[in-house]
């Protein structure tokens, strides 16, 4: 959807109905300020607005998103077109959404991993281990429910984030504790991608009933 287009279409359909951006704004229930910003292309009407700025301008919605007038010859081509885009942003936006969660969990697991060295005084060490196996578990869990591929990685990623341990503690011991957040992390991540896939299970069934 170009909002540059539809602003001018919004423009066009609004001195047709020799309306003020003020007047059109009243029927709405939002501000000139608004109308101006849609038909400046530097905003997009809320879809809350939609159904009643295609009443007032005595359009579609679809013409409305697209910015042009729809001719009933392509009328159900261009509504397929529409849907299938909007559908693609929606899945653009939810995407992102999963990639901003993931990286979000990885940069827990690396505070869950150092905070507490960074803070511990030397009688703290199994402490400060036991921290680190407990902040893991419940990160690589919290990835399983999180729909994307590279998720498969985040035990590895454990394996990584926690070998500069070795290092930190003066023990090569660590490396059999940096290999089990592996197995630990893809335990993890099939428990909670079962209990997904079971939520989904009787959802579906719930909507059946």
């Amino acid at each position: 959807m170009d909002s540059v287009k539809t602003g001018n279409f919004i423009k066009q359909l609004r001195n047709q109905q020799n309306l003020t951006q003020k007047q059109l704004a009243d029927k709405l229930g939002c501000t000139d300020k608004a109308v101006s910003r849609w038909e400046t292309g530097k905003g997009f009407p809320d879809v809350s607005y939609l159904l009643d700025l295609a009443e007032i301008l005595n359009v579609g919605v679809n013409e409305i998103l697209i910015g042009e007038k729809i001719g009933k010859e392509n009328l159900e081509q261009i509504n397929n077109a529409i849907i299938v885009n909007t559908m693609s942003d929606s899945n653009k936006k939810i995407n992102k959404l999963k990639i901003a969660v993931f990286i979000l969990l990885c940069v827990l697991l690396i505070s869950a991993y150092y905070i507490p060295v960074a803070i511990m005084t030397p009688s703290d060490t199994m402490g400060v281990i036991f921290f680190h196996i407990i902040g893991s578990f419940v990160i690589s869990f919290f990835t399983g429910f999180v729909n994307l591929k590279i998720k498969w990685l985040f035990p590895i990623f454990c394996f990584v984030c926690y070998f500069p341990m070795m290092f930190i503690f003066e023990s090569m011991d660590l490396v059999y504790y940096a290999l089990f957040f592996i197995a630990l992390g893809y335990v993890t991540q099939l428990i909670a991608t079962g209990v997904q896939w079971l939520f989904s299970v009787l959802k579906s069934k719930i909507k059946k009933k």
